[in-house]
């Protein structure tokens, strides 16, 4: 069972981002926002981010879901960016994911993909620990 913060999060989560989806089916949208409870390694979404980042009492007030479009020369549309961040202090903010994509591209495939791509390499760092030669302290995102 969900805690009141993690229904807020993910609450919050889904309304930032389902605008945004286009063509994609609602389920996916709310999927991508859940909890993670990792029960396959092909579970991914935003809110295990969001809570691996700033601890498992992350509140949605905390969360920032920011998705513009983005111009280039003469006002022309170059592209879509969706950025996920955290503010952990006061004028103290940490980006959690963020994906840019080319215009007319939906940016919801783009974050999907991002953060996809983000947890599968977590998890496979997360298989190393105890290996002959890992070094803990080395592993990025």
């Amino acid at each position: 069972m969900a805690s009141p913060a993690s229904e807020a999060l993910h609450q919050y989560i889904f309304s930032a981002i389902e605008p945004m989806r286009g063509p994609l089916p609602q389920h996916v949208v709310k999927v991508m926002s859940q909890t993670n409870k990792l029960k396959s390694y092909c579970t991914y979404n935003i809110a295990f981010l969001v809570k691996r980042a700033g601890g498992p009492g992350v509140s949605a007030s905390e969360v920032s879901v920011s998705i513009i479009d983005l111009r280039g020369v003469n006002n022309r549309e170059i592209g879509h960016q969706a950025t996920v961040s955290l503010h952990q202090r006061q004028e103290q903010l940490r980006v959690v994911v963020t994906a840019q994509v080319l215009w007319g591209q939906s940016v919801m495939v783009g974050l999907t993909e991002k953060v996809d791509r983000i947890i599968k390499y977590m998890l496979e760092q997360e298989a190393h620990i105890g290996d002959i030669g890992y070094d803990v302290g080395c592993s990025t995102i």
